[in-house]
């Protein structure tokens, strides 16, 4: 009776020897920017419009797909918004499950979206102005947001993510603005701080999660595409 009583707390005791290195296991976020659009070749924001990947656009989530299936991710977020929905279903790999989500979508930018910067600059000086300077709070004109109106509905999906996902790789496939919104979050540095680093299409940052807390491991990583001849760097 020893001997089985023995073997049982042995065997107690390696299970929760696993469970405990599952708990310690990094939970991993993939975040990638859509393909080129039409719009981003125009110079255009985009918003929360739309407009259709390029062929470019195409062929960079194309050979982004070979990098996000070696992560073997448990599963794809991705915006509800057309262009990044696209980028997700190329880039995804079979027999992972692709869900969308609303809360990843672009910074609304109201008056803004679908002109380019010098026709902003040329007809609302004073908004563009506000717009790259008002701060966190600033709320675009015709019903945009501000970044922080991004960031409150960023970090919620970012909390259920550790949940659902725990010691994971996941996939997110979202926008620009919101991207970087993000990743100051988690860099712990104000939202409304211009950035010092570039956000090309299909670039992957990466979140790691052990704990409570999200670290940045990399910003807007392109060498998958500079090795095709498809980063923004190579038009």
């Amino acid at each position: 009776m020893r001997a089985v009583r023995r073997r049982r707390d042995s065997a107690a005791l390696l299970l929760a020897g696993l469970a405990c290195a599952a708990g310690l296991r990094a939970t991993r976020v993939t975040l990638i920017r859509h393909g080129q659009t039409e719009w981003n070749l125009l110079g255009r924001f985009q918003g929360c419009q739309d407009s259709p990947l390029t062929a470019r656009g195409v062929e960079q989530a194309r050979a982004t797909r070979a990098c996000v299936a070696r992560l073997r991710p448990s599963a794809v977020y991705t915006s509800d918004l057309l262009r990044a929905r696209r980028t997700a279903e190329l880039l995804c790999p079979d027999g992972v499950p692709l869900r969308v989500d609303g809360r990843l979508r672009e910074r609304n930018f109201g008056m803004f979206e679908g002109r380019t910067t010098a026709e902003m600059r040329e007809l609302h000086p004073a908004e563009f102005e506000l717009m790259r300077n008002g701060g966190r709070d600033y709320a675009l004109p015709g019903g945009g947001e501000s970044k922080a109106d991004v960031l409150d509905r960023l970090v919620p999906f970012m909390h259920e993510l550790a949940e659902r996902h725990a010691g994971d790789d996941v996939v997110v496939v979202s926008h620009g603005a919101t991207l970087n919104v993000l990743l100051k979050w988690a860099l712990h540095v104000p939202i409304d701080r211009p950035c010092n680093w570039e956000q090309h299409n299909l670039g992957c940052s990466t979140l790691v999660r052990r704990g409570d807390g999200w670290k940045v491991r990399t910003i807007c990583n392109v060498a998958h595409l500079d090795e095709a001849g498809l980063s923004d760097d190579d038009e």
